[in-house]
């Protein structure tokens, strides 16, 4: 029998915790926003369009008056002739397994004589993007101790995940509101920042084109997940720029030719996400809801500081984590900037 003793060292109490959390888990459809990242899925699955005129029909139809507000997404008929949903699509990506054994789970019942209801926003198919949500999340949660681990070693970095996990609002959205895109953002932006720092001194050509996959996954799930290519970035120009300095052009050329297949990799993972945009809004960028995402945040000190959800005064511990920046700067300043800069952004 395989050795569990270094495993449970490792990951024991990691799982145990996870083990534990579970009674948090509510599977539920709540939201505007977790049903419009829902009904890409089930258009697509069950209607091969994007087409949500029926899909909000049949969100209503679950429980008319909890969901009497989705008739605003229902009647607003964008300038192609089709439904709102502003949402991007990742979501609906990493969840598609899980929607796929739930489906396939419903047939056989269904053909047991179960009375279940094959319309894709039943009991089943809501705790299968719940449980996908809790999958992708607990996955992000796991890279994000690899990274501390091998920042600071294995306890330092299990105290700074639980305190993620239990003091931020990813317990909320890891457990109560699963069907919103956090926790596969979570996972999203982990994955891209465990690559990047695993390969950062040398890359193959597949390294840098799974980079790019990873990067285009976190622009699927959340569209403001451009700006955490931030510290990738600044790595590659200080890099850049130092090789240009010291005159080595072939540690310069050798550098730069990864950026190719990381652009490539980065475009065809995207794509289909300005195909969306193409096919809802007649446009290949979002919509005006979205892009003022990115304007100037007049807001920005409400955002960390405010009594209303601020991200400092409802989850402190985020504080210690932006100072611990300037502690990762002694011995690694341009990891740090990039995160800090990412951060700030």
């Amino acid at each position: 029998m395989p050795d569990l003793e270094p495993w449970r060292r490792e990951w024991g109490l990691l799982a145990l915790v996870a083990l534990l959390a579970l009674p948090l888990f509510t599977p539920r459809l709540y939201a505007a926003d977790e049903i419009k990242y829902l009904v890409h899925l089930r258009s697509v699955w069950f209607d091969h369009d994007l087409q949500y005129a029926n899909d909000y029909d049949l969100v209503m139809q679950q429980d008319p008056d909890h969901y009497a507000w989705v008739a605003n997404l229902r009647d607003h008929v964008t300038s192609t002739g089709r439904r709102l949903n502003d949402a991007p699509i990742g979501s609906a990506i990493l969840w598609a397994p899980f929607y796929g054994l739930a489906d396939a789970g419903v047939v056989l019942a269904r053909a047991a004589g179960w009375e279940v209801s094959r319309d894709g926003l039943s009991r089943p198919y809501v705790w299968a993007v719940c449980l996908g949500s809790l999958f992708w999340g607990s996955l992000g949660l796991a890279l994000v101790y690899l990274l501390c681990r091998r920042e600071y070693g294995a306890r330092p970095a299990r105290t700074a995940v639980l305190g993620i996990w239990f003091a931020t609002p990813v317990v909320f959205y890891l457990y109560i509101t699963p069907p919103m895109a956090h926790a596969n953002s979570l996972f999203a932006v982990a994955l891209f920042t465990w690559l990047w720092l695993r390969t950062r001194e040398q890359r193959s050509g597949a390294q840098w084109a799974a980079l790019g996959a990873a990067a285009g996954l976190m622009v699927l799930v959340r569209e403001l997940n451009w700006l955490m290519i931030t510290p990738l970035l600044l790595d590659e120009a200080t890099r850049f720029v130092s090789s240009a300095r010291r005159r080595e052009s072939h540690r310069l050329w050798s550098r730069a030719a990864g950026y190719l297949p990381f652009a490539v990799a980065l475009g065809a993972v995207v794509m289909p996400q300005f195909l969306v945009y193409r096919a809802l809004h007649g446009t290949y960028g979002p919509t005006p809801f979205v892009v003022e995402k990115f304007s100037y945040p007049v807001n920005a000190v409400n955002v960390l500081l405010s009594g209303f959800h601020g991200l400092y005064t409802w989850s402190p511990i985020t504080l210690l984590a932006t100072l611990g920046l300037f502690v990762l700067g002694r011995r690694r300043p341009v990891v740090a900037a990039g995160m800090g800069l990412g951060f700030a952004l």
